[in-house]
Order: structure tokens, then C-alpha cells, then sequence
């Protein structure tokens, strides 16, 4: 009976250290598949990322140049205002000056007047031409602001049309 037991006891080791073995070597199996597929997949989700980086990189790099595009723009359009409205008060010092002096002139003219009846005719001929520069300086200055907000607003359309070109372009 010793022998017996000797020989089932041996048999069940061997089976066991088999089943061991079988067992350890699905298990590695298993792991190693595991492990490729887990470095692929880490390697799929770097590669991924990476693209989605340089991507983000090159949207952000776009949206820096074309933020700084309409900067300029803006600058361009801004420099032109300036220099109009410049030009619009040297114009405007030299109604300025003019009315000055036509109505020094109209003042002299009313000091040397004999009668009522002149002075007031005087005073007349001075009211109505200094209304007709009043609406021939107002008409120059909005022709003036008018030019100049075309000039100055060129920029800003030529901008709007290069995006315009560059959205349908990406459309």
C-alpha cells in the first residue's frame, strides 16, 4: 500500500508540476500578448498625440499671424485717419484765419459807414457771405471726412477680403 500511495503521490506531483507548467506557460503567453498589444497601443496613443500637438502648434502659430495681420491692419488704417484728420484741422485753421480776416474787414467796413441805412446794408453783404463760406466750408470739410473714411477704411476692406479668400480656400 505504500507503494501505491509512493506511485499516486508521484503522479499527482508530476501531473501538478504539468498543469503548473501548461498553466505558467498560457499565463506567459497571455502576459507577452498583453504587453504587445499594450506597447502598441501606447505607442499608437504617442504617435496620436504627438499629431494632435503639432497640429495645436500650427493652429496656434496661424491664429498668432493672423491676429497680428489685422493688427497691422488696424495700425495702417489708423496712421491714415491720423494723417487725414491732420490735414482736415490745417484746413480748418485756415477758414479759420479767413473768417478773421473778412471779418476784421467787415468791422473796418462798419466804422466808415455815414448812415444807418449803409451800416445795415453793410452788415447784410458781411452776413450773407460769411454764410455762404459757413456752407462752402462745411460741404469741403464733409467731403473731406468722407474721403478720408473711404481711405481710412481701405485697409480694413482689403483685409476682409484677403479672409474672405483664405475661408473659402479652407472650405
Amino acid at each position: 500500500m505504500a507503494t501505491t500511495k509512493t506511485t499516486a503521490t508521484k503522479r499527482v506531483v508530476k501531473n501538478t508540476k504539468a498543469a503548473n507548467t501548461k498553466a505558467a506557460n498560457t499565463a506567459k503567453k497571455t502576459a507577452d500578448k498583453l504587453g504587445s498589444r499594450f506597447e502598441k497601443l501606447t505607442a499608437d496613443a504617442q504617435t496620436r498625440a504627438k499629431a494632435a500637438a503639432d497640429r495645436a502648434v500650427a493652429l496656434s502659430k496661424n491664429a498668432v499671424e493672423f491676429n497680428r495681420e489685422n493688427v497691422e491692419t488696424l495700425l495702417e488704417s489708423g496712421k491714415i485717419a491720423a494723417k487725414g484728420a491732420q490735414e482736415i484741422g490745417k484746413t480748418n485753421v485756415k477758414y479759420t484765419r479767413e473768417n478773421f480776416v473778412e471779418a476784421s474787414r467787415a468791422l473796418q467796413g462798419l466804422f466808415s459807414v455815414a448812415t444807418p441805412k449803409d451800416m445795415f446794408a453793410k452788415q447784410a453783404d458781411y452776413v450773407r457771405s460769411g454764410l455762404d463760406r459757413v456752407m462752402d466750408q462745411t460741404s469741403n470739410n464733409a467731403d473731406a471726412v468722407v474721403k478720408l473714411a473711404g481711405k481710412a477704411y481701405q485697409p480694413i476692406a482689403d483685409r476682409v477680403s484677403e479672409i474672405r479668400k483664405e475661408m473659402k480656400k479652407a472650405a
